[in-house]
């Protein structure tokens, strides 16, 4: 039996008692901003001028699943192809059509909602789907009945929502033009800072609506790099995934900032040589708060984590129950880092060619170093040469310095520390401080050797007394003979203590480098 039909006999017995996904409400577990979430994904027509793409819808579901248990209320525009319909029947998703007016619509609800809050809310817009660029050069997504302009953007979104605080994500192929206009027309923009500065007065002014509203944008030039078979959708949509199910977040709060979300991108898109797969992104938070948190985790409504535990760097790709990527990381050595676990049964989790199955039956965290590993018969992925590209340099507090100082990206502030208590059958196993303990059995070898020379020394002080006395006398001192023993006696044992210690210490110091984290 494969690890999958494993996992799926396993994972279907700890969700026989879970009810269904609600569609458009979820409550957050943590008092906070009230969060709203939009999100439209549109594969776009087969029209001739472009490649109908084949996983907007998939990316748009995804997403919204993701950030659905932390929303107040979330909405989902999007069209079902074929294959996305057998896929997601089992969720029972009911989503709006992916059109101008039903956009129009629900916008409107949303913003009437907040406007009843009496706290903050925030406001999550994401589009995902095909990007072009009018005469004029301002760019559009397209929708199923017409296209949505930067201008639309600008006002239904940005300057319209009574929202705090906006995010607004937006993936899709010639992208850039959706938040600023350009002077001409081109394919792909030369300098995605300059493009990408929000729009500003004739005196210079930003408007309050952009001052209020972080950006998280990426270009492609091409269908065919937009999108990846072994990422199971759009590259963008699945890095920004990752990054936002905490495997960004460095300092540990639990908080996913925009300079977190940045340097993660940075990292995973960082080893990728051809130059029409690499991200093309820009990352800006808003200017009036620029650390607040894309996600939260203490918010998020995620019930379950898993741990990536132990000291060495490890690269870690989680699977969902239908077998399509749900997050990856490459960690630092040293780095503590939470995956949130959401929407899915069981995850299958690969590393090192190995692949294990953990099932969240409980609430809490579930340890890598707790999970059964077998060798993976195959490394999903590896045949996409995009895919397998990215994620290939480790990323944590190291790269995100590096990264800082060559870039304009807002560094993270450090809150409090973000904990989850173990689930019962997710608690890491028991393992000997093996370098602890190798390192006090070389300390102790070192205190035991300095025992066994001072003996050493204080022997041959007293043999030499004894010898003077014995010329002088022509007799042997009992007192100096029973000393000289005694020295010789603290000697051997400091000294076979000493060699034993070391002995120990060695072997200790050389399972310790050989244990798997």
């Amino acid at each position: 039996m494969s690890i999958f039909s494993t996992a799926l006999l396993l994972g279907s017995l700890a969700s026989a008692a879970s009810p269904g996904i609600a569609v458009e409400s979820f409550a957050s577990s943590k008092a906070g901003p009230s969060r709203y979430v939009v999100v439209l994904g549109y594969n776009g027509p087969a029209d001739g001028e472009r490649p109908r793409l084949q996983w907007a819808d998939d990316d748009a579901i995804r997403l919204y699943l993701q950030l659905l248990p932390g929303a107040k209320r979330a909405w989902l525009l999007t069209g079902f192809d074929s294959a996305s319909a057998r896929l997601w029947t089992r969720e029972g998703i009911k989503a709006h059509e992916p059109t101008r007016a039903e956009l129009a619509r629900v916008l409107g609800e949303a913003y009437w909602q907040m406007r009843s809050e009496a706290g903050e809310t925030e406001l999550v817009f994401a589009v995902v789907g095909h990007g072009d660029v009018d005469a004029a050069g301002e760019g559009y997504v397209v929708l199923a009945d017409g296209n949505f302009s930067r201008t639309d953007l600008e006002r239904q979104v940005v300057e319209a929502s009574p929202a705090t605080v906006n995010h607004v994500v937006v993936d899709t192929c010639a992208s850039y033009h959706l938040v600023s206009r350009g002077d001409a027309v081109e394919a792909i923009a030369p300098s995605l800072q300059d493009a990408l500065r929000a729009p500003t007065s004739s005196s210079g002014a930003v408007s309050a609506g952009w001052e209020r509203t972080g950006v998280l944008v990426a270009t492609s030039s091409a269908a065919a790099t937009h999108e990846s078979a072994g990422m199971g959708g759009g590259v963008f949509s699945f890095v920004l995934r990752s990054a936002l199910t905490g495997a960004a977040d460095v300092n540990g709060d639990g908080r996913v900032e925009y300079g977190e979300v940045s340097a993660f991108v940075a990292a995973a898109n960082a080893a990728v040589v051809d130059p029409r797969a690499r991200l093309d992104v820009t990352v800006r938070p808003p200017s009036h708060e620029p650390h607040v948190a894309v996600v939260d985790l203490a918010r998020s409504g995620y019930e379950h984590f898993l741990v990536v535990d132990g000291d060495s760097e490890k690269r870690v790709r989680l699977l969902d129950a239908r077998g399509l990527p749900w997050a990856e990381v490459h960690r630092e050595r040293g780095m503590r880092t939470m995956v949130g676990l959401v929407g899915s049964p069981y995850f299958v989790v690969e590393t090192n060619a190995q692949q294990a199955v953990v099932v969240p039956r409980q609430a809490g965290a579930y340890a890598l170093s707790s999970l059964r590993f077998t060798d993976s018969p195959t490394s999903r992925g590896v045949d996409d040469p995009v895919a397998q590209s990215f994620f290939s340099i480790p990323y944590g507090r190291a790269f995100l310095q590096g990264f800082l100082a060559d870039s304009s990206a807002v560094p993270p502030h450090d809150g409090d520390r973000f904990d989850v208590a173990f689930a019962v059958d997710g608690e890491p196993p028991f393992r000997w401080p093996l370098t602890q303990l190798a390192t006090g059995s070389l300390l102790t070898a070192g205190v035991l050797a300095v025992g066994a020379a001072g003996a050493a020394v204080g022997n041959s002080i007293t043999l030499g007394e004894l010898d003077g006395r014995f010329r002088q006398t022509g007799t042997l001192d009992p007192e100096l003979s029973l000393r000289a023993d005694s020295f010789l006696t603290v000697f051997a044992v400091l000294g076979a203590g000493a060699v034993a210690a070391s002995v120990a210490g060695a072997a200790l110091g050389v399972a310790s480098l050989e244990e798997e984290p």
